[in-house]
């Protein structure tokens, strides 16, 4: 999440203990936010929409919890009030650990619960904005407080205002913050990537592979080496979709 909103089916065989990705089945990354974003071909009721990404993976978690109750103890019933207590603790782990990857892309070091509200909000600016996720957060995170107002948004987003009105309540908040403006720019960068492997730059890598042609894949594994880093040359790799490259449907296989 904190990386660009990867956004995948997340089947029980998804979900890793390890922590280690090994299948993300069909899946992408968002361009611009949308919390109710399903891009899988076969989730027809929205299923394992970004939204409910939480939700799926809590109950994931039950269904493994469950294939532990004959191993863990004598009596099921012991077992199962074992289990439940243990499961129950997730949504307030995940909460924590929302608010701590998110709050640091928008430069808080240690947000509270309080900020769940600010934060959501402009998650909310950012979708009705209509608004890539990645450049939203990088130019965030390069841009000095004194020339975010003459920032090209609109390169970006269809409607630049909202975000351009966001941004002094935003400053207001980061004013609670201890780091200098510039320590908190180069802490933004490090989580905030410049690159992330879009869609429509995977869809042609995958057809010119079909076709022999390697070039842009092994450059996008190159580039994506180093996704906090600015390189020179590789613009086209940073760049939101034309109208006629976005891809709206993954699939198994691909």
């Amino acid at each position: 999440m904190a990386v660009g909103f990867i956004h995948g089916v997340m089947n029980t065989d998804n979900t890793s203990l390890s922590c280690e990705t090994i299948d993300f089945g069909p899946c992408a990354f968002m361009d611009h936010f949308q919390a109710a974003k399903v891009f899988s071909s076969i989730d027809h009721n929205g299923r394992y929409a970004y939204a409910n990404q939480p939700m799926i993976a809590h109950w994931n978690l039950a269904q493994f919890a469950t294939t532990l109750i004959p191993i863990l103890e004598d009596e099921k019933e012991t077992a199962i009030k074992k289990v439940t207590d243990i499961i129950n603790r997730f949504p307030q782990l995940y909460l924590d650990n929302w608010l701590s990857i998110f709050g640091k892309k928008l430069g808080m070091e240690n947000p509270a619960n309080e900020d769940f509200e600010f934060i959501t909000g402009f998650l909310n600016i950012l979708e009705k904005a209509e608004a890539d996720f990645t450049l939203t957060f990088r130019t965030l995170s390069i841009v000095p407080a004194r020339n975010l107002q003459s920032c090209h948004f609109e390169n970006f987003t269809v409607s630049p205002n909202l975000i351009l009105e966001w941004i002094p309540t935003w400053l207001e908040r980061l004013s609670k913050e201890k780091a200098s403006e510039s320590e908190r720019l180069l802490s933004m960068q490090k989580v905030n990537p410049t690159y992330i492997p879009r869609n429509h730059q995977i869809e042609k890598a995958i057809v010119e592979g079909v076709e022999g042609n390697f070039d842009r894949f092994n450059t996008m594994v190159e580039v994506l080496k180093s996704p906090y880093t600015q390189q020179e040359g590789y613009e086209k790799f940073e760049n939101t979709p034309e109208t006629n490259e976005v891809v709206t449907k993954t699939f198994c296989g691909t």
